[in-house]
């Protein structure tokens, strides 16, 4: 989801405010063990595991800009902050193939030199050398 035109503008802003009320309803919740997901979770947990939760045209990332202080919105963002200010990624603890399969985004390019490109493989994610 990503607005240009201001009626596309206006529309998103009403697509977030419909979102925002789902936590004040009582409906959609789904439960594990004891702990309990509502809607915003749901929709949450579709958006990180289709997408990654990165903004694009389909993606529902931008929707989440007004809830992140919430559920597991806030425990995924916590985490995420967390692991960005106490952990490092480094060769003794992650490969660069695993660092290259999660870095380089469909469609797009992982320039490892000046004379070698790293490019995504289709629908699998792989990555391969061009020179």
């Amino acid at each position: 989801m990503s607005p240009r035109t201001d009626e596309e503008i206006d529309l998103f802003n009403q697509y977030k405010n419909e979102f925002n009320k789902l936590s004040l309803e009582n409906i959609g919740n789904y439960f594990v063990g004891d702990h309990k997901y509502d809607l915003q979770d749901l929709f949450f947990l579709y958006n990180l595991v289709s997408y990654f939760n990165a903004p694009g045209e389909q993606a529902l990332t931008g929707l989440f800009s007004d809830v992140k202080d919430k559920g597991l919105i806030k425990d995924f963002y916590a985490y995420e902050n967390y692991f960005d200010r106490h952990e490092s990624l480094t060769d003794q603890n992650i490969s660069m193939e695993t660092v290259k399969l999660w870095a380089t985004l469909k469609g797009s390019v992982y320039t490892t030199s000046m004379s070698q490109v790293w490019a995504t493989a289709g629908e699998t994610y792989s990555s391969i050398l061009m020179e």
